[in-house]
């Protein structure tokens, strides 16, 4: 029988020793503190102690959280709304997400905060039939808010503020308006940059979608696409001061995870070496924009696995990088996805999967590791691997399996 959702923490700790070892941590968890079952994560804070999700009560009923290993568990609805955190603001305090009223069946980006508590953001323009709007990023204080709404201009991108509410980010001038649409994803924590798609996607003239970065002196700017593609491509994440953007866009390998600045434009990430798999989705940065993480699909496969990026070694495979390269035992853990990461690019998070004659479910992990240059530095001859103890669940008040 499948088991359910396991909750994977690892750490690697360099210290000063010696042998400049580097000591890892993996703890398998299977239950928040309460008993119930996180379902996913999606965020973590700058400094790595906070992260946001969606976890089942009752077997099926989803509920958004926040969980900080010096606070604990809380929730972000409640028994009337459902939904899911895909977002938290970097100094950890604000929630942003999608929230469905279980009653009325309407869907609505929101904020939340341990002192405010849930507060949903509305949708943009006047609206007739179906309402949906969902928030996926927020500045680094939460005070700026975006994501994308039903509106009288199609699905479009937003920016959230208290002072002024839902505004529109408008779409690219692709000389199409039937089925247009646009999405905001990410803002870089200073709140100048917002990232994320636009274009159109109908029957009648097919699907153009691109990624773009919108500021308020120069408004929506298409960032073009990798070579071999012009059909589809969004920016999901982008450096703290605006200056770098990831993502995805179609290209001659199909999707491939890319990296944008503005001196070099677009540039995909590449295929690892001897890997086994090619980058599909970049999914967060670290504050600089030198680590993206993100997950690809192995060749001739449905299976996903996590990646790590950097300037100085590329694209790599992170199961195989914590296994071959830190000497940890994953006990057949397989990294599936790499959904956040902390401002200094040493804590990561996402989701895993165990085949051992059957498939056990999404499991989520935090693994530390050292920075790019120490990895290389260690990597001549005096890299010393030792295991250490179980100390993040008791941080995070979860139930060790």
């Amino acid at each position: 029988m499948v088991k359910r959702i396991n909750l994977i923490m690892a750490s690697v700790v360099l210290c000063s020793q010696s042998c400049f070892s580097v000591l890892p941590e993996f703890s398998l968890f299977s239950q928040l503190s309460d008993g119930t079952y996180c379902h996913r994560v999606n965020d973590l804070s700058a400094d790595g102690t906070i992260v946001v999700g969606q976890r089942t009560i009752n077997g099926y009923f989803p509920m958004p959280f926040w969980l900080s290993k010096d606070v604990g568990l809380r929730d972000v609805g409640n028994t009337t709304y459902a939904g899911v955190a895909y977002g938290l603001s970097p100094n950890g305090t604000t929630v942003v997400g999608q929230i469905t009223n279980v009653i009325t069946e309407e869907t609505s980006a929101y904020k939340w905060t341990q002192a405010d508590g849930l507060i949903l953001l509305g949708y943009l323009g006047t609206q007739t039939g179906s309402y949906w709007s969902s928030s996926y990023g927020a500045s680094y204080d939460g005070s700026i808010i975006v994501g994308r709404s039903t509106g009288s201009n199609g699905n479009e991108a937003f920016l959230w503020t208290a002072s002024e509410g839902m505004v529109g980010l408008g779409h690219l001038d692709k000389n199409i308006t039937l089925g247009r649409q646009s999405g905001a994803y990410a803002i870089s924590a200073d709140g100048s940059t917002v990232v994320g798609y636009s274009g159109y996607y109908n029957l009648l003239n097919g699907k153009d979608i691109e990624p773009f970065l919108w500021n308020e002196q120069r408004g929506m700017i298409g960032l073009g696409h990798l070579p071999g593609g012009d059909s589809d491509g969004y920016a999901t994440c982008v450096s703290s001061d605006g200056s770098l953007i990831a993502g995805y866009s179609s290209s001659f390998l199909g999707r491939e995870a890319f990296i944008w600045r503005e001196e070099t434009g677009i540039a995909g990430l590449g295929i690892p070496a001897n890997e086994g798999f090619r980058s599909t989705m970049a999914s967060r940065m670290s504050a600089d924009g030198n680590i993206i993480v993100g997950w690809g699909h192995i060749v001739d496969s449905h299976l996903s696995e996590a990646f790590i990026w950097d300037e100085v070694n590329g694209i790599r495979n992170l199961t195989n990088l914590l296994e071959n390269e830190y000497g940890l035992d994953l006990m057949g853990w397989r990294l599936r996805d790499a959904s956040g990461i902390s401002d200094d690019g040493k804590t990561i998070i996402g989701w895993a999967e165990r085949i051992d004659g059957a498939f056990h479910e999404q499991g989520y992990y935090i693994v530390t590791i050292p920075e790019p240059s120490t990895l290389l530095f260690l990597s001549g001859g005096f890299l010393c691997l030792r295991r250490i103890g179980n100390k993040l669940h008791k941080s995070f008040g979860l139930n060790c399996t």
